[in-house]
C-alpha cells in the first residue's frame, strides 16, 4: 500500500545531503559526495552530483576545492526551510500535481467536491515545509 504523499527518491536523497551538510557545518567541515554516498550505503555519488547541481544552482550550497574540499551550505541551517531545498529541487512545493498550475489539468476540477480538503493540505503542508529549517532536521 502506498502512502497519501509519496517522496521522491531525488527529494528524499536531497534532504539526506543537505543534512549530512547541516551536521559538517558545525564543525565547518567540507564534505565529499563520494563520502556521503558512502556513509548512506544506497545512494550513488553520481546521483548526489546531480542534486548538488540543483542545490548549487539556487546557492543553498557550494563547492570548495582542494584537499579538504567538497560541500559546504551557503547559510546557516536555521536560515535553510525543508521549502527552499524542495524549490531548488523540485521547481515547487506542490504536493498536489491539482494545485500545480503547470500540470496536465484536472479533469473534474470545476466539479470537484474534494477541492477544498486538498487547498487546506495544500496550505499546511507549505506552512509546515516554510517553518522546518533544515537544523530543525538534524
Amino acid at each position: 500500500m502506498s502512502g497519501i504523499l509519496e517522496i521522491n527518491s531525488k527529494l528524499h536523497y536531497g534532504l539526506i545531503l543537505m543534512t549530512e551538510l547541516a551536521k559538517a557545518h558545525k564543525k565547518a567541515e567540507a564534505l565529499s559526495l563520494e563520502k556521503i554516498a558512502q556513509n548512506s550505503g544506497f545512494i550513488s555519488a553520481g546521483y548526489l552530483e546531480e542534486i548538488a547541481a540543483s542545490l548549487r544552482s539556487k546557492k543553498l550550497i557550494a563547492a570548495k576545492r582542494g584537499a579538504k574540499g567538497g560541500y559546504q551550505l551557503t547559510r546557516d541551517p536555521k536560515k535553510i526551510s525543508a521549502a527552499d531545498i524542495i524549490a531548488a529541487i523540485k521547481g515547487h512545493s506542490n504536493t498536489l500535481s491539482c494545485q500545480n498550475q503547470n500540470a496536465f489539468p484536472c479533469p473534474v476540477l470545476q466539479k470537484c467536491h474534494s477541492k477544498k480538503l486538498w487547498i487546506k493540505l495544500q496550505t499546511n503542508i507549505e506552512k509546515i515545509l516554510k517553518q522546518t529549517s533544515l537544523a530543525d532536521l538534524i
